[in-house]
């Protein structure tokens, strides 16, 4: 894997996937667990080293310390057990694409549900 390719948002999101899945093994070592969580963290942290108010630069810390950091732990994992979390990464991804769909699913059926409600009730205060 090239770091370059890591900036592309869709690749991220299947390294942190088999990221995740390799934490998992006992073949990986030490530092590559470390620099893992650390990246994770970071991503799911509130706290930014430059805040996200800073238009620009508030997301470019993000758009490099987490590639960095996922690239760096991909480095200190053996290759084995990284083509075995790829492997089954594929497998979760697969079924998160289902669980996402089902979940917008839901959350399309609710908001159409609501509006309706909402028109509803508000024809019945304006015929009172």
């Amino acid at each position: 894997m090239r770091f370059f390719s890591l900036f592309k948002i869709w690749e991220l999101k299947d390294e942190i996937l088999t990221l995740l899945l390799a934490l998992r093994d006992q073949k990986t070592p030490l530092a590559g667990k470390i620099f893992a969580i650390a990246s994770l963290l970071y991503l799911i942290s509130p706290a930014d080293v430059i805040t996200d108010a800073i238009p620009f630069f508030g997301i470019l810390d993000d758009l490099l310390i987490v590639p960095l950091g996922t690239w760096l732990a991909q480095k200190q994992i053996p290759k084995d057990v990284l083509a075995r979390a790829q492997a089954e990464a594929k497998v979760y991804r697969g079924k998160l694409n289902t669980i996402a769909s089902i979940i917008f699913t839901a959350i399309l059926v609710w908001i159409v549900v609501m509006v309706v409600l909402v028109y509803s009730l508000l024809r019945l205060i304006i015929e009172l």
